[in-house]
């Protein structure tokens, strides 16, 4: 699990060789914060990123209603 108040990016690290370099955090885990104007800000950021794939063409919405939503990617539904 990754506590994001104790989260940090990464750390550079320097080769045997003298190549100074970082090296990321692993992220594939679990996140957990304290803090719940995190999940208001996830909110709001998930929603304008369908919002813009919406408006782009990219994502079309299939139920009509404003909660629940249900969303299609018909380039990827027409590969198949």
């Amino acid at each position: 699990m990754i506590n994001l108040a104790n989260y940090t990016a990464g750390k550079q690290v320097k080769h045997p060789t003298g190549y100074a370099y970082f090296m990321p955090t692993n992220i594939n885990d679990q996140w957990v914060w304290d803090n719940p104007q995190i999940n208001s800000l996830l909110e709001k950021a998930a929603n304008d990123l369908v919002s813009a794939f919406v408006a782009a063409g990219i994502l079309k919405e299939m139920t009509g209603k404003n909660r629940n939503r249900l969303f299609v990617f018909n380039e990827y539904v027409k590969l198949f």
